[in-house]
């Protein structure tokens, strides 16, 4: 499982319900958060992209940055900082600069 899909396990499931009240109709509005995976919309990406991210982001945990990501079928630039949360060093930044740059110098093919 990837996404928010591990959020919604019987411990953690229950502890919502106890949190938001009403315990059927959250059940069956929690059923359909897993639908809603970054991964799933990843899926329709058709553009080279620079992705970036940290081992201990809390945030967007890498499982489903890698789920993402390894469902993209065009380019991609990877860029890993294991220290990193969910915010990126100075460095990756001027490297996600870079690419950009190296993107818009990039010859482009003719319209059809």
């Amino acid at each position: 499982m990837h996404g928010i899909s591990p959020l919604l396990d019987t411990e953690n499931f229950r502890n919502i319900s106890i949190a938001f009240g009403d315990c059927t109709r959250n059940k069956l509005k929690l059923k359909t958060i897993g639908y809603y995976d970054v991964v799933n919309f990843a899926k329709q990406i058709t553009v080279p992209g620079f992705y970036s991210w940290g081992y201990n982001d809390n945030t967007c945990p890498p499982t489903s940055v890698f789920s993402a990501v390894n469902s993209i079928k065009a380019g991609k630039t990877i860029s890993i900082t294991p220290i990193s949360g969910h915010w990126r060093f100075e460095e990756t930044n001027q490297e996600s600069l870079e690419w950009i740059k190296k993107q818009l110098n990039r010859p482009t093919d003719p319209i059809k």
